[in-house]
């Protein structure tokens, strides 16, 4: 069934991976097509039941029994069954009318209220989760104990997916994560749903200290998506909190365990706060920006203080006069630089970008994106000669290794100060692993076949053929059968021998190439018979 390109866009890169390995490993089963749904059954912790609606090409709606995707989260399993539908030939399978299925919000739209009762209550009477959320509904209010026995089913997660010491390994840590993401969403909305803004906020305290203190390998991001909903759900919470819950959320997060997270920050100072909540906030961040004066952190304590003034409603000339303490700071002078450019003045951003590489001349990061700014204002300006200082301190003092700024030095270079110009930038070691693509550059064809020739690599030789190809097609192609009998000599696999047969039809591409794929084909036989994988694949590919 053909699928949109882009389908792979709707899975975060670390779930797009899991689907993956699931649709290899064999893991979805049962795959149908009825209309425009595709079902299918996924093998995880537990079989789970997977259904996708495809419009033109295009998933419109998933739905997957996992808890992870009880708040409409796009999951592994769902990614799974669409890896295994771009490689499944599903026939239609119209279903009669009596097969036809409904939604489940029709089905509960249809359903006589005295059924729809009996049927609530079945599913209650074996569910305490369903009887949980009741109960919450009808009496807005915590029954006892029950953060207690979250906690404990939180801790129980944790505990049935670590080892004895209490480590979760990369091979569990990602679904743990996952299981706590979809508890905290699950319950943590319920509250909020129940109008108990502050339940939920405790609860998402607790599963916050939880997760950060859990000792695991986190590779595969499980964590940060925890973190991200924490940090979601706290806003949501802050949003919707009275003045008195506000102000208990707010010392919550005052005393809570920052780590080495930024959640904690991004909603301290981000979060829908009152007066009170934001007067707290401006001298929290003058404290932390007085402090370590080379915490990473301080541009972002700095941007969150104007922020915070900004939300107070403080007077232009106060927020100028706090600015103007903090210059060193290179985002003010940052932000003095942009608002230069943007009013068009632009010999003033001129001067402010050369006092920056003057004050920050140790910060070798900062001073490079400087100097490119002056390149570019330069050559805005029709100052060449200007334009050629800065971009040989650039590529000579900031070591950069970016092609289009040699590109650009050529271009203002005279034809006799070129060559041993080019000849130093050469040498440079930040041009040590771009010397190909220098040479490419300056179209110094000769060089650069006799340093792939030497280099030996076939996927070296790929990316700069189209280059080499109109300077000498008879080079390139006696070269590439070079590089092919000596990796065939030492090819030992079904997947190697594969790899370099597709290369007999790139020759074919070539000046007497046909004959040429012959020959070393013919060579490989002869030198080969009992390599029967080879011979094989040979033949699959028409030799």
């Amino acid at each position: 069934m053909l699928l949109a390109e882009d389908w792979r866009e709707m899975f975060h890169p670390w779930i797009l991976k899991r689907g993956r390995n699931y649709w290899m490993e064999g893991r979805v089963t049962d795959l149908h097509k009825n209309g425009n749904e595709i079902t299918a059954i996924v093998q995880g912790t537990e079989d789970y039941e997977v259904s996708i609606d495809i419009e033109d090409g295009e998933a419109t709606h998933f739905h997957c029994s996992c808890p992870y995707a009880m708040n409409d989260t796009a999951c592994k399993h769902m990614a799974a069954v669409l890896f295994a539908l771009e490689k499944a030939d599903i026939e239609e399978q119209p279903a009669s009318d009596s097969e036809k299925r409904i939604s489940w919000q029709e089905a509960v739209s249809q359903m006589p209220e005295g059924e729809l009762r009996a049927f609530l209550m079945e599913l209650a009477s074996k569910d305490a989760r369903i009887q949980e959320r009741l109960v919450l509904r009808h009496t807005k209010q915590l029954p006892k104990n029950q953060m207690k026995e979250w906690k404990e089913e939180l801790r129980n997660l944790a505990h049935n997916s670590s080892d004895s010491d209490g480590f979760i390994d990369y091979d569990d840590a990602y679904d743990f994560c996952t299981e706590v993401d979809a508890f905290l969403k699950d319950t943590a909305s319920e509250l909020m749903d129940a109008g108990m803004v502050l339940d939920a906020f405790h609860l998402i305290c607790m599963t916050y200290e939880l997760i950060i203190e859990q000792d695991m390998d986190d590779s595969d991001g499980g964590l940060s998506i925890v973190l991200e909903t924490c940090e979601s759900l706290w806003r949501e919470a802050i949003k919707e909190g009275n003045s008195s819950e506000k102000e208990e959320m707010y010392q919550a997060l005052r005393a809570s365990p920052t780590g080495d997270f930024e959640s904690i920050w991004n909603t301290l100072f981000t979060g829908a706060w009152e007066q009170r909540q934001l007067e707290q906030n401006l001298a929290l961040l003058d404290s932390l920006i007085a402090g370590d004066p080379s915490d990473y952190r301080i541009e972002q304590f700095f941007q969150w203080r104007l922020d915070t003034m900004e939300a107070l409603h403080m007077a232009p000339d106060e927020m100028r006069s706090y600015t103007k303490r903090f210059r060193y700071l290179p985002i003010v002078r940052r932000k003095e630089i942009q608002q230069s450019v943007d009013e068009q003045n632009y010999q003033q951003a001129i001067d402010l970008l050369r006092e920056s590489k003057t004050i920050d001349q140790d910060n070798r990061a900062l001073v490079s994106r400087y100097s490119e700014q002056l390149v570019e204002l330069y050559e805005k300006t029709g100052q060449t000669e200007l334009s050629r200082e800065e971009l040989r301190f650039l590529i000579f003092s900031c070591g950069e290794n970016e092609l289009t700024y040699v590109k650009k030095l050529k271009e203002i270079t005279s034809q006799e100060e070129w060559p041993a110009l080019f000849e130093e930038i050469l040498r440079l070691p930040a041009m040590r692993y771009s010397a190909l693509d220098l040479l490419a550059l300056d179209g110094q064809y000769e060089r650069l076949f006799q340093a792939l020739k030497k280099a030996a690599r076939l996927n070296t030789l790929d990316r700069y053929e189209n280059a080499l190809k109109p300077w000498s097609a008879e080079k390139v192609r006696d070269l590439y059968m070079e590089l092919l009998q000596a990796e065939m000599a030492s090819a030992s696999s079904r997947r190697a021998y594969w790899y370099l047969i597709h290369y007999l039809s790139k020759l074919n591409t070539y000046p007497d190439g046909a004959a040429a794929a012959r020959s070393l084909c013919g060579a490989w036989k002869a030198a080969y018979p009992r390599r029967t994988a080879m011979l094989d694949e040979l033949k699959k590919a028409g030799f």
